[in-house]
């Protein structure tokens, strides 16, 4: 009897070690899968997808039809080239000036792969002059392109800035209500978007961080466009 109870003990202990592993393996296969579907997973809002720094644009970004220029040109008019593309997340910003040498600033959102876009004209001004070690915003906007935003109305604007550098400028980075963003600079222009709830983000300056050739760097105070300019 005593010989029957130790095989069977015996025989007990290697099926509950193998049920447990094959817990253990379960369990280890769903976290997995957890983990891949969050990482995968598309976010749901701008501010969700918003990075510090821009990430690498997809192709649809490249060629973002809401987001160019008409076929056609008024007449005697050039067609726009994008002067500054970038992609943070969701978001598309392309900056274009006009025949006019007006700034278009256009952010577009997509979702599902459905485009959002809105597209903001400031006017050019003539008189403004740029510092070969400064920078000078040419359009400054709150938009918001979040297709949530109309039975959401807590979701967060977005706060996009467009402008100049001068020949010594080797980086932009903005001191935004999102932290420190790091601007895209291209064509001798920086710009940049980021996250913002704050409505009077507009009426304030921000502080942007150049880096010049030199090694050096230069804090400046960028007005926004509710703020008056320096002198004024």
């Amino acid at each position: 009897m005593s010989s029957d109870d130790t095989t069977a003990a015996g025989a007990s202990s290697p099926r509950t070690l193998r049920a447990l592993l094959i817990l253990a393996a379960v369990v280890v296969t769903v976290l997995v899968i957890t983990v891949c579907v969050l990482a995968v997973r598309t976010p749901a809002t701008a501010a969700e997808g918003w990075t510090a720094s821009p990430g690498k644009r997809t192709a649809a970004s490249m060629s973002l039809s809401p987001c160019t220029a008409p076929p056609e040109p008024p007449a005697g008019g050039q067609p726009t080239t994008e002067l500054v593309g970038e992609q943070r997340g969701l978001v598309t910003l392309s900056v274009r000036t006009d025949e006019n040498s007006d700034t278009l600033t256009c952010l577009a959102t997509q979702i599902d792969d459905e485009w959002t876009a809105i597209t903001i004209a400031t006017p050019y001004d003539e008189a403004a002059t740029i510092p070969v070690d400064g920078a000078m915003v040419r359009s400054d906007a709150l938009l918001q392109t979040d297709p949530t935003a109309v039975d959401a109305p807590e979701t967060s604007s977005q706060h996009v800035v467009a402008g100049e550098v001068g020949d010594l400028v080797t980086a932009v980075t903005l001191q935004t209500a999102a932290g420190d963003t790091e601007a895209t600079l291209s064509n001798g222009w920086f710009g940049a978007w980021w996250p913002t709830e704050d409505e009077h983000e507009l009426d304030h300056s921000m502080t942007a961080v150049l880096s010049l050739e030199d090694g050096t760097t230069r804090i400046l105070k960028l007005p926004g466009s509710g703020s008056p300019a320096p002198g004024d």
